[in-house]
């Protein structure tokens, strides 16, 4: 294999990993997933946010900044190992 080949090969592993990385990414599924609930601007009250598991943290402060700033919200992260 020339030098060449070998960069390009490289350059293209450590692109499909950092896709990988980012499809694995919680906070990023939560936002894609509260950008496109519409339902959420016609709540009314108070908004209870429950997120589970090792990033739960990342996944509530990305809930946060999704949901109405309108609403009376209460966060509850629960970090399981």
């Amino acid at each position: 294999m020339n030098a060449s080949l070998i960069k390009d090969l490289r350059q293209d592993a450590r692109r499909q990993f950092m896709l990988g990385l980012k499809a694995a990414d919680p906070a990023l599924g939560v936002r894609d997933i509260l950008k496109i609930r519409e339902d959420l601007e016609n709540v009314e009250g108070a908004l209870l946010i429950i997120a589970l598991g090792k990033a739960a943290c990342p996944m509530m402060k990305e809930a946060m900044k999704w949901t109405p700033k309108t609403l009376t919200r209460k966060a509850l992260p629960v970090k399981v190992s």
